[in-house]
């Protein structure tokens, strides 16, 4: 994997922090259009989501092959009061977390990332697929909290 892969993924949690520090308190609760998170609940969702993506990750260096769950993201929004949040101290678990991935990430060996797990809504996946799609996810949340602006 190419080193600019690891920076992104490093940079992504960096990113986060910065947009949610230039957005007014008051649009903490503004979601980015109807059935969107509002910022407060961005920040929950990406510190909820990344041991998440890193244990499909794992799970498909580990287990190739298998099935990975599925979740429902509102749903799951509800279910960990994503609301009730603090929007930093969520962006600083978040970072907790990617590095954590990052971390994993560096110790793979280069077949690793070509072993694939089945994904129940996605499909077949490689571990480089569920990187990318991981710095996706980074970019579709920076999109959210700056549409807010």
């Amino acid at each position: 994997m190419t080193p600019y892969v690891i920076s992104g993924l490093e940079f992504g949690p960096v990113v986060i922090e910065r947009v949610l520090r230039q957005i007014d308190p008051k649009a903490m609760e503004k979601p980015a259009g109807e059935g969107r998170f509002t910022p407060r609940e961005v920040a929950a969702h990406l510190a909820d989501w990344e041991p998440i993506l890193h244990g499909r990750i794992k799970q498909t260096v580990d287990s190739p092959g298998s099935v990975l769950v599925a979740y429902d993201e509102v749903q799951r929004g509800k279910d960990m009061n994503y609301t009730a949040t603090d929007p930093f101290d969520s962006a600083q678990a978040f970072a907790k977390h990617r590095q954590a991935t990052v971390e994993y990430l560096k110790g793979l060996e280069a077949a690793d990332w070509e072993k694939s797990s089945i994904h129940p809504e996605r499909g077949v996946m490689t571990v480089r697929e569920w990187v990318m799609a991981v710095m996706g996810h980074d970019t579709y949340h920076v999109e959210q909290l700056t549409a807010v602006w």
